[in-house]
């Protein structure tokens, strides 16, 4: 048991994103059992069975491989034992993937679990490694020792401990283009390249050139040098907001392959409304948790910027980097806190944001097969008129009819963070292939759902997507259907 302590005002909630896909929405593909079987470059493989050892009769691949999901575990097949990277080089994609026990030992070259060289349009989704070991000799990473072209590597995992290299990764080795955003639209598209995303490593590295937790190489990193993640809390609690439960114990879990959650010595934080009061009221809304105090463990160094190492979120021997104070971290509500060792408790506060609250005028609004012509559903009448008045929770506030005018009624700075203004949907929001409804100014907010009726879960959706790749403001999107 670990027991954290709430202190006077609380935090928003979070949608946890998982490290693999529980269906497979795949029909018509060939099945196979072994890995032998994969003998078309191109082709399209779905796994139907365990498999153990073995190699694809290809080095080079640029089709889909995949697994079904086993329906005794609910989990994908399983790959074990593998002896050498799965590609010597993908362009193809590989996903919704479980590997266990590799061992890839004193591998010639670049390795990785699934490519030695992963480049092209190569795509690695979903992917987790459930233990095992791999060392090379070139660049070297749990999943991808090369990373080039516009590759990207997403919501994936690895337990491997890996040994030796040059550039040596916990996920990807080397990461060979430096991609970046810039302020103007129309050349955005022309440096937007690799991407490592939702990734993370519980393994050990051992030797190694020059190490990194999760890629090595060159920095992936947005052009947006004047936006602050980690400055101070801009906003206080609204009149009346208070937290009505002060002490909570909590179960520390560990894996849980049910819900295809791999983390181990983990709690999950509460929901600010089962906690506290006042939530959506006086134009104020919760977008995180402050840990404001550790008890027990290993205080350490807080590693920050983009440096070589990367930030250090992931070690369990230092406390500092979760304070608030330190790192200027904020966890989301109904996250998993990673308990470093030794901790026994914590102690955490809200923070709060300005928050705008946005809706379609109409309850619903249709489209027809293209997309096109948006209709709204207009017999129940208008739901609300955009910047008048009505009742939030309780407290009379200003709602907006579209997201460029709920934006501009946030008082944002480019010296403040995403955590500190919200725009906050009270009713389902339609903005699809609308380019414009998300700016582009450098001044960050978050989107998220009210929880009027306090289940933890999103009570309005957000259906929006650009017609293309484009720069937007540092927007965070949290607690949305």
């Amino acid at each position: 048991m670990c027991k954290y302590l709430k202190h006077r005002t609380l935090y928003r909630l979070i949608i946890l994103l998982s490290f693999l896909v529980g269906t497979l929405r795949v029909a018509a593909q060939p099945p196979i059992t072994s890995l032998e079987s994969i003998t078309n470059a191109a082709g399209h493989y779905v796994i139907t069975a365990d498999i153990s050892g073995g190699a694809p009769g290809v080095a080079t691949f640029s089709g889909t491989l995949e697994a079904a999901v086993d329906p005794a575990t609910q989990m994908p097949y399983r790959i074990s034992g593998l002896s050498a990277p799965l590609f010597t080089t993908l362009t193809g994609t590989v996903r919704n993937l479980v590997f266990a026990n590799m061992a890839i030992s004193g591998h010639s070259g670049n390795t990785g679990t699934v490519a030695a060289t992963a480049n092209g349009a190569a795509r690695i989704y979903n992917v987790g490694i459930l233990g095992g070991s791999l060392s090379g000799t070139g660049y070297t990473g749990g999943l991808v020792g090369l990373l080039d072209g516009t590759v990207r590597v997403v919501n994936c995992y690895s337990y491997a401990d890996i040994t030796g290299g040059t550039d040596v990764g916990g996920l990807v080795g080397h990461n060979n283009v430096a991609s970046t955003t810039t302020t103007n639209v129309g050349t955005a598209n022309n440096n937007l390249k690799t991407m490592v995303m939702n990734c993370m490593f519980y393994g050990n590295i051992t030797g190694g050139a020059n190490v990194s937790p999760i890629y090595g190489g060159q920095i992936i990193r947005s052009n947006y040098t004047a936006t602050n993640n980690s400055g101070g809390a801009q906003y206080a609690a609204p009149s009346g907001a208070a937290i009505t439960t002060t002490s909570l114990t909590l179960n520390v879990t560990d894996k849980d392959y049910s819900h295809y959650n791999f983390n181990y010595r983990k709690v999950q934080l509460p929901y600010y409304n089962d906690v506290g009061t006042g939530n959506c009221t006086g134009r104020r809304v919760v977008t995180g948790w402050k840990i404001t105090a550790v008890t027990g463990g290993t205080t350490g160094t807080f590693i920050e910027d983009d440096s070589d190492e990367g930030y250090n979120f992931a070690d369990r021997q230092c406390t500092a980097k979760d304070l608030y104070s330190v790192s200027g971290r904020v966890f989301n509500q109904g996250a998993y806190y990673d308990v470093p060792d030794g901790v026994t408790a914590i102690s955490i506060e809200p923070y709060w944001a300005e928050a705008a609250y946005c809706s379609d005028p109409y309850y619903d609004k249709t489209y027809n097969s293209t997309y096109g012509n948006a209709t709204d559903f207009a017999t129940p009448g208008v739901r609300y008129s955009n910047g008048s008045n009505y009742s939030i929770n309780g407290s009379s506030q200003p709602v907006y009819t579209s997201l460029t005018n709920a934006i501009n009624a946030l008082s944002r700075n480019a010296s403040h963070t995403v955590y500190d203004h919200a725009l906050v949907l009270v009713g389902n929001h339609h903005a699809y292939m609308d380019n414009s409804a998300i700016k582009n100014d450098n001044l960050p907010f978050t989107v998220m759902s009210a929880d009027l009726d306090r289940d933890n879960e999103p009570d309005y959706c957000l259906i929006y997507q650009h017609q293309q790749r484009q720069s937007v403001s540092p927007v965070r999107f949290d607690f949305l259907s």
